[in-house]
């Protein structure tokens, strides 16, 4: 998250919020992988999750500009609710956007065997370096976060469709 005051001469909030970053993906051994999505909801619907995410959990005010202004110096490790947890997709063949299944935090077993179990999610607050490998784990996601796959690349027609920003930001 970055935080950037406005120029003065502007209406409303003196500041903005901007998430940065990148999912995340988890290699599970044996060619399974779990990816968690810069978005929420049942089909990635939620846009602005993490800004959400954050502000919520240190109960910060969108519209307080001291309140968001003191995000960067907040610090935290928590573990996610079912309510807060982000999109989770897997890739049967991670060079392949087309092999995308959604896997619902109840069917992993079900999805990668009775090895693999859901344990939770947890964030931290830091000062570490957005990381940038998102790219090696999925290669094509360069082409998608720079417009060049269109709409047709789908997970499930009508109901999810790939989106650069929920990989990288």
């Amino acid at each position: 998250m970055s935080i950037s005051k406005n120029p003065g001469f502007l209406p409303g909030n003196p500041f903005s919020l901007a998430d940065q970053g990148e999912a995340v993906f988890v290699d599970l051994g044996n060619g399974r992988n779990v990816v968690a999505l810069l978005a929420s909801g049942t089909f990635a619907e939620k846009h602005s999750y993490p800004a959400h995410l954050v502000t919520t959990h240190f109960k910060t005010s969108w519209s307080d500009g001291r309140q968001l202004a003191s995000l960067p110096k907040l610090r935290g490790h928590w573990e996610l609710a079912q309510d807060d947890l982000p999109t989770l997709v897997t890739f049967s063949n991670p060079n392949d956007p087309a092999t995308l299944r959604l896997v619902p935090v109840g069917q992993f077993e079900q999805v990668f065997g009775p090895s693999v179990r859901w344990r939770g999610i947890a964030i931290e607050m830091t000062t570490d370096a957005v990381t940038h490998v998102i790219e090696s784990k999925l290669p094509w996601v360069t082409k998608l976060t720079a417009g060049l796959f269109g709409s047709s690349v789908s997970g499930s027609p009508g109901k999810f469709t790939l989106n650069g920003p929920y990989f990288k930001r």
